[in-house]
């Protein structure tokens, strides 16, 4: 899931300038902290404008027992989470209301991807102090990550509730609406995040998104386009555009924003599809099939990747054939036959080219093959063979 893997990253900068204050004896220096950190450049300004609430509200939770949440966060920053788990659990089990040590057992478990975890260590929290907006927050995040999206739109709107003026939670309940298709909902969602914030690059490109389902396409260029003056490097923004122009079928200029996409981002699995398709569209098949396979090295389940992979392979080959370059012609009919072992026209194609090499016993094989899937192409191919 695109959006919820980009939004991740502002939840855990969240979580880590929630941490940092509850354990310091100040409010951490978010200039530094995005020094630091690439992914923190996109919400600098969002951050700055938010935190003094944030840092109030979990002021609550300073520990005076002893437990360095300083230390063990860093555990969770680089990626020690079964230590950042052990430490947390220890200091829970001396204290049970020991709320920043449930935080940082949740977030050690939110960034392991066992996110059933994180939303029990949440609810904790929330059992300590259950008018806390950050951790409706943190539980809808969590609910995101485990797909249970009814559940991360409750507590967003929970969280709105108590803090109805905060764009980080409008944003997350945008991309809960965006994950389950309420793109109408998406919408309002995502205006009101650029109503509070202009300057949110990410809530823009999600906007134009959700346009983009809606299929309302001069409002979804003007969302990404926007996103793209705020932060060039935007690459929601630039694959909202490269979509944008694919669904126009202005397939050239598709591949340049697809382009951008993947330069800022270069395991987008989707800007990747979106180029290889604009590829095919344009008949540039060789160039399709690396975009292609370039997505599945990043999601080799994907299903629209495999589908467009074999049409592409089955339309270098007839290409190949045209050519009469007969030998790659039998390799890519070879390549789209192992993902499609059905396609009627690529079994033609093969008993074509192996009957043109003087090859009948092949052919006859892809002929006997045919009659069970395509009997007028069976009939077409023994044509040939026996012409």
């Amino acid at each position: 899931m695109t959006s919820f893997q980009r939004y991740k990253s502002v939840f855990f900068i969240l979580l880590s300038l929630i941490i940092f204050s509850s354990c310091a004896t100040q409010t951490p220096n978010i200039d530094a902290y995005s020094a630091e950190s690439d992914k923190a450049k996109d919400f600098n300004a969002i951050l700055k404008e938010e935190i003094s609430y944030f840092d109030k509200e979990i002021s609550y939770y300073r520990s005076n027992d002893g437990f360095d949440g300083d230390v063990v966060f860093a555990y969770v920053e680089t990626g020690q989470y079964s230590i950042a788990i052990r430490e947390c659990k220890k200091a829970i089990n001396l204290n049970p209301d020991n709320a920043i040590a449930h935080v940082i057992l949740g977030a050690a478990y939110f960034e392991s991807e066992e996110y059933m975890d994180a939303i029990e260590a949440f609810k904790q929290v929330s059992k300590i102090k259950p008018d806390c907006s950050v951790m409706h927050f943190a539980l809808g995040t969590a609910y995101l990550g485990a797909e249970q999206y009814s559940k991360a739109i409750n507590e967003f709107k929970q969280a709105l509730k108590i803090k109805p003026d905060c764009s980080l939670m409008h944003f997350g309940l945008g991309t809960a609406y965006l994950a389950t298709g309420q793109y109408s909902k998406a919408t309002r969602a995502f205006k009101q995040v650029v109503k509070i914030n202009p300057d949110f690059a990410e809530a823009h490109a999600y906007l134009g998104l959700a346009y983009l389902h809606l299929k309302q396409n001069t409002k979804a260029f003007k969302s990404c386009k926007q996103a793209i003056r705020i932060n060039p490097d935007c690459a929601q923004a630039h694959f909202g555009l490269g979509t944008a122009y694919r669904r126009l079928k202005e397939y050239s200029d598709a591949i340049k924003a697809f382009k951008q996409a993947i330069r800022i981002k270069s395991d987008f699995a989707d800007a990747h599809l979106g180029l290889s398709l604009s590829y095919f569209s344009l008949k540039q098949y060789a160039d399709a099939i690396k975009a292609g396979e370039k997505v599945l090295k990043i999601n080799p389940d994907c299903a629209d990747a495999h589908k467009m992979l074999w049409a592409a392979y089955l339309g270098l080959g007839l290409s190949y054939f045209d050519s009469k370059q007969y030998t790659d012609a039998i390799k890519m009919c070879e390549k789209c036959l192992k993902i499609n072992p059905d396609c009627a026209v690529a079994h033609t194609l093969l008993g074509h080219v192996y009957s043109l090499l003087e090859n009948t016993d092949a052919a006859l094989e892809e002929y006997k093959i045919l009659k069970t899937l395509d009997k007028d192409r069976a009939n077409q191919l023994f044509n040939i063979i026996y012409k």
